[in-house]
């Protein structure tokens, strides 16, 4: 996850930044706070291939709303399953521990603007695998009134279970707005 100081450092003086957040106070470091919404994406039903790994009915775009906007420092997501016996004829242990290998995800703008250039991608190599937030790779800046549309598919191989899965935003907001 970007380190917040560093995100502020660099945002601070934009022209954007500052027409956003100026009038609410929030150019000054205090009034900005840690914020963690969070989204769920549910559920997701299994891929029609027989070994999995191609994309299910997607589910989305879902609107993660910023009200008096966001500066987004980190993104994570985790995918939890009924959980069922080793012996069962349905159970695959996943490699991922927060089973970011059985779904893939994609993130746009309100604007239609894609955040992921190639759609929906295995959350895994978008997010990482859970040791280290790496999505995005700088601050997004969000503009007060504007959302990020997320759209979410099953990996797991079709008679597989249901997946769901949420999606956490970390992020500073304006203080008024936490």
């Amino acid at each position: 996850m970007i380190k917040w100081r560093e995100a502020y450092e660099r945002l601070r003086p934009t022209a954007a930044f500052k027409a956003y957040y100026n009038n609410l106070g929030a150019t000054d470091f205090r009034y900005i706070v840690f914020s963690n919404p969070a989204l769920s994406i549910s559920p997701l039903t299994p891929s029609a291939a027989a070994a999995g790994g191609a994309p299910g009915v997607a589910v989305g775009p879902l609107q993660q709303q910023f009200p008096s906007g966001a500066i987004i420092l980190g993104v994570t997501a985790s995918a939890y399953q009924a959980q069922q016996e080793a012996g069962a004829a349905n159970y695959a242990p996943s490699a991922s521990d927060g089973r970011r290998d059985l779904f893939a995800l994609a993130f746009q703008y309100t604007s239609d603007e894609q955040l992921t250039a190639n759609g929906l991608t295995v959350a895994e190599c978008l997010l990482g695998g859970g040791i280290d937030t790496i999505f995005p790779a700088r601050e997004l800046l969000i503009p007060p009134s504007q959302s990020i549309l997320i759209t979410a598919a099953s990996l797991v191989a079709a008679g597989g279970q249901n997946l769901f899965v949420n999606c956490g935003f970390h992020c500073m907001v304006p203080r008024m707005a936490a």
